[in-house]
């Protein structure tokens, strides 16, 4: 499969189904924010409602942002950012890397999953586990330790 290349002959990042279709790609003009807030809404499963209501924005504001017709302020921008676990830079198209980085497509640095496997593993998740998956990423690290703890011990015990 060829990659594609952007403007500067850069390889952009693929995001990609269940199965292996790319369904996401960074676009280069001025509709970059609008497209890729509503791409990673799309992915992590949620309605512009319920980013509406994280941000403490109505609908319709979040809307207009979806639709190129208003813009956040810097503040909502980074309140998306860390929502969608992704950059400013990425979301403004400064970046086509999730995690901002400028580095060269398919290398890993080695010390975490990049972003761009962790939208592809989301789109393999039901719905359900892409909302508890995308909860549990906003909680703080003692929060989510204590959902870990009682989870497991939901489960068996190990024989």
């Amino acid at each position: 499969m060829i990659a594609k290349t952007d403007s500067k002959g850069e390889e952009m990042p693929r995001f990609f189904d269940k199965g292996g279709n790319s369904c996401m790609q960074p676009i280069e003009d001025r509709t970059t924010l609008s497209q890729r807030l509503r791409l990673l809404r799309v992915a992590s499963g949620m309605k512009q409602e319920d980013v509406a209501v994280q941000l403490g924005i109505g609908r319709s504001a979040y809307t207009y942002y979806e639709l190129s017709r208003s813009k956040p302020d810097y503040d909502t921008l980074i309140q998306l950012a860390k929502m969608f676990h992704v950059s400013v830079d990425y979301l403004v198209g400064f970046s086509n890397f999730p995690d901002g980085s400028h580095r060269e497509a398919g290398v890993a640095d080695g010390s975490q999953e990049s972003n761009i496997v962790n939208v592809r593993l989301l789109g393999e998740l039901t719905k359900k586990e892409r909302r508890m998956v995308f909860t549990y990423r906003q909680l703080a690290p003692e929060q989510q330790e204590e959902i870990v703890q009682e989870m497991e011990k939901m489960l068996p015990p190990k024989k």
